[in-house]
């Protein structure tokens, strides 16, 4: 094969890769106050949600969730949520993952889950993950 063959190959071969790993986008962020003192957070992506990594910190209280390859597409980095132990909620990107922040009044534990294209997050588990 001679070489500018190959050059457009694989340069072709380049650019259809780099296009089906683009990142997920982060389009919306809402918040709804459930029984027993519990908020649910929904983040709704542009597509399938990305796998959540997540800790929590006591002091202060807070649930950080990394969200890998995915960006934000949000219009504002801080949430005031304001329901249950839930106070506020930053959503920051870098140029690999979005990290959400969210800020309690105590320590509590969280679950979350994936629902088409959104990743809810139950904010007021008894254990903390």
């Amino acid at each position: 094969m001679n070489k500018k063959i190959m050059m457009k190959w694989l340069i072709s071969l380049l650019v259809l890769t780099s296009a089906s790993v683009q990142a997920v986008i982060l389009q919306e962020v809402g918040f709804a106050s459930l029984p027993g003192d519990k908020t649910e957070m929904e983040l709704k992506f542009d597509g399938e949600p990305p796998e959540v990594s997540g800790y929590t910190i006591e002091t202060p209280a807070r649930i950080a969730l990394d969200l890998k390859g995915a960006s934000s597409e949000l219009k504002k980095k801080y949430h005031k949520i304001g329901m249950g132990n839930a106070r506020t909620a930053i959503v920051v990107g870098t140029k690999d993952k979005t990290r959400v922040i969210i800020n309690l009044t105590e320590l509590t534990g969280y679950s979350t889950r994936i629902e088409g294209n959104s990743l809810f997050v139950l904010i007021g588990q008894q254990e903390v993950a």
